[in-house]
């Protein structure tokens, strides 16, 4: 079998970006084509350094690339993290396509880890099971947190920093060279960080809470009634907003003040894009995306038992699982442009860097790679009709 590597993570750097990748060997091997994202980046930059990260297993040597491959020496079984840093000027972020989703949907890496949901931000891998969560940083896969941690959600900025909640029932933010007390309370059941900045939602019993960080330290700014059994974050109104996914609706809630009231019957599964524009709502014998601004249904697709629903980080890609298989739609197309086999999955998760699909299967984890391009640019914004890239 020969040898592969994945794209575990790419962050801008000094000068450029970072990229990680992850390369198996199952029994030796001299050289590895790399992922897409990393030959971009270097064909785009003035040049480039190779490092080895880490080694996992064996005993991988000479590791260094050349013409979109690794080339290294591992005599037997082996498998490391190497390190590209190229110097782009402006930093290289995923650019993902449609065809991209149909050509590599059978890319797929299987991992004998235990988990029932995962989450990818800011260089952070989460790995959660029912009352306990892993914190990994992807450079490495090392922990970042070496005591058990109940609850775990990183945020995409500040990058290497997590909101973790803990047995004592103390919440906390863990930054570069700093821990925050936020909150101490023993009924949190979920908490969801707002993409950027420090701004955190946290549901208890019977509320969520809004907390912000001031110079003085964390601060409740908003309590809402209620018992959702979901929240995520959109960005809408030029303003961050809440979803609160109750049985029968989801309540929008900005934090300037505005609140959208959908009503969802014979709801299933469902989730807001991240900017905030469209919804999806599975039911037991279709799936519908609706426009939030019109209320419209955009589309409706006769797909029975999905029970999970998961936006890519730019708005343009779900994720829809049942228990038989998983279904991925394009906002770009309006359609469904792959359908794929699945069994047993419990959480499924989009990689803000790398574009990874994670399906988390209770015993192990698969995960997707839809080998992106990589574009240079100032924003990560993949949502455009043509491709533009920063000079």
């Amino acid at each position: 079998m020969s040898c592969k590597a994945l794209l575990t993570h790419a962050e801008a750097d000094v000068g450029g970006t970072s990229l990680y990748s992850l390369v198996l060997c199952p029994s030796g091997g001299t050289e590895a084509r790399a992922p897409r994202m990393v030959a971009d980046a270097v064909q785009k930059s003035k040049r480039h350094e190779v490092q080895l990260v880490r080694r996992l297993e064996g005993d991988a040597t000479a590791v260094s690339y050349e013409d979109g491959r690794f080339k290294f020496r591992c005599k037997r079984r082996c498998s490391f993290i190497v390190k590209v840093w190229a110097q782009t000027g402006v930093p290289v972020f995923p650019f993902l396509t449609d065809v991209d989703v149909v050509k590599n949907s059978s890319n797929v890496m299987s991992f004998r880890v235990k988990a029932v949901d995962v989450r990818d931000r800011g260089g952070v891998l989460v790995l959660k099971r029912v009352g306990t969560s892993r914190v990994v940083d992807l450079r490495d896969l090392r922990p970042l947190i070496n005591v058990p941690v109940v609850l775990a959600e990183p945020p995409v900025a500040p990058r290497r920093s997590v909101f973790a909640y803990f047995p004592d029932g103390t919440l906390y933010f863990y930054g570069l060279n700093r821990k925050e007390l936020i909150m101490r309370s023993r009924e949190i059941k979920m908490i969801a960080p707002f993409f950027y900045g420090l701004m955190i939602a946290v549901a208890e019993r019977q509320s969520v809470k809004l907390l912000v960080r001031r110079a003085g330290g964390w601060e409740e700014v908003e309590e809402v009634e209620g018992r959702p059994h979901k929240i995520e974050w959109g960005y809408a109104w030029e303003s961050p907003v809440l979803a609160l996914h109750y049985r029968d609706r989801v309540v929008l809630k900005s934090v300037r003040g505005e609140v959208i009231n959908v009503a969802l019957p014979d709801v299933r599964a469902s989730s807001i894009s991240p900017d905030a524009r469209h919804l999806i709502k599975a039911s037991p014998d279709s799936v519908q995306v609706i426009n939030l601004e019109h209320g419209e249904v955009v589309k409706e697709f006769p797909i029975s038992g999905v029970q999970i629903v998961e936006w890519s980080f730019y708005s343009d890609f779900a994720a829809l699982c049942s228990d038989r298989a998983c279904w991925i739609y394009s906002d770009l197309s309006k359609e469904i442009v792959v359908v794929k086999p699945v069994t047993e999955v419990t959480g499924a998760w989009w990689s803000p860097s790398t574009y990874n699909l994670y399906l988390a299967r209770g015993s192990k984890i698969s995960v997707v790679s839809f080998d992106p391009r990589g574009i240079r640019g100032l924003l990560p914004v993949a949502r455009r009709p043509t491709l533009q890239e920063t000079p």
